[in-house]
């Protein structure tokens, strides 16, 4: 029987669109595209999810292959990016089910240091159990270590998780530390029917 409920953050709980946030900045299309490959998804970015990097760090990195003209655009996406998340409202509403209905709930996210300048503006945060970020335990999924270290941390048994990810490669590695999973794509109606299927609604 599931007792605890895990919840990925990009996708799941909030949607993470680099196009979308980078068209906060700019309207060209062009410019949303290369500064996708140029900022976010860049070895730079991943090591902030690590701990590795702060927001100055980031910066730092990335301007090495950046033109000059370029530099102020990408020092305030990497600064204020995360003010352009925005909060699944019907995830919300299961996650209130869910809570009311006796589950403990946490939040698994491969995330930088700079969730805890927003972490306290979203509404599902305040009804969790505990929020375990990657830079603060400086480990990521899929690797084993991340999810020992919740299980181990808050005491849970592998077999009484639940864990909802929208990428297949992290839901696999909780499947191999015992954790079942489903792999989130986006419907909250298709994750509620299955939820019920398997008795955990």
């Amino acid at each position: 029987m599931y007792k605890n409920i895990l919840f990925d953050m990009g996708n799941v709980i909030m949607d993470f669109s680099p196009d979308y946030i980078l068209s906060m900045y700019t309207k060209d299309v062009k410019l949303i595209n290369f500064l996708k490959y140029k900022i976010v998804y860049t070895k730079a970015w991943g090591k902030s999810d690590k701990g590795e990097l702060t927001e100055e760090g980031i910066y730092e990195e990335i301007i090495k292959d950046l033109d000059e003209k370029y530099h102020a655009l990408a020092k305030e996406v990497i600064y204020t990016w995360y003010k352009h998340k925005t909060e699944n409202s019907d995830m919300y509403e299961l996650i209130k089910e869910l809570k009311n209905k006796g589950y403990r709930l946490f939040l698994c996210s491969n995330a930088a240091d700079s969730f805890h300048k927003y972490e306290d503006s979203i509404e599902a945060f305040k009804l969790l159990d505990a929020k375990i970020v990657s830079a603060d335990i400086k480990e990521v999924k899929p690797h084993r270590e991340f999810f020992d270290y919740v299980l181990n941390t808050y005491k849970l048994k592998a077999e009484e998780c639940f864990f909802i990810d929208d990428l297949a490669e992290n839901v696999r590695g909780a499947y191999e530390c015992g954790i079942d999973g489903y792999q989130y794509n986006g419907n909250v109606n298709l994750l509620r029917k299955f939820m019920k299927r398997v008795a955990i609604l």
